[in-house]
């Protein structure tokens, strides 16, 4: 009888234990659920991200080579000015 009691007291507090665990379980699947979706956020943060500093690197070779012409005209001037003021003197 004693030995009966024993066995019922100890699977009673396996129950609880178990439905404890089980309940942490629950919490763990929600926060991973949660880190999941973050996860997605992030990625469609990171992809605008990528596609932002694309048309920036466009943006600044554009710039680059809109600099390289402005270049080109300053020598070309230059090489106008001495022709005309040479036949201006």
């Amino acid at each position: 009888m004693d030995g009966e009691k024993r066995i019922i007291e100890i699977l009673s507090e396996l129950l609880i234990e178990n439905q404890g665990m089980r309940t942490e379980l629950i919490g763990i699947h929600q926060r991973v659920d949660n880190i999941g979706s973050k996860l997605d956020q992030m990625e469609d943060i990171q992809v605008k991200q990528s596609l932002a500093i694309g048309e920036l690197r466009l943006s600044v070779m554009r710039l680059a080579e809109t600099i390289e012409n402005f270049s080109n005209y300053e020598d070309r001037l230059k090489k106008l000015e001495k022709v005309v003021f040479r036949q201006a003197s």
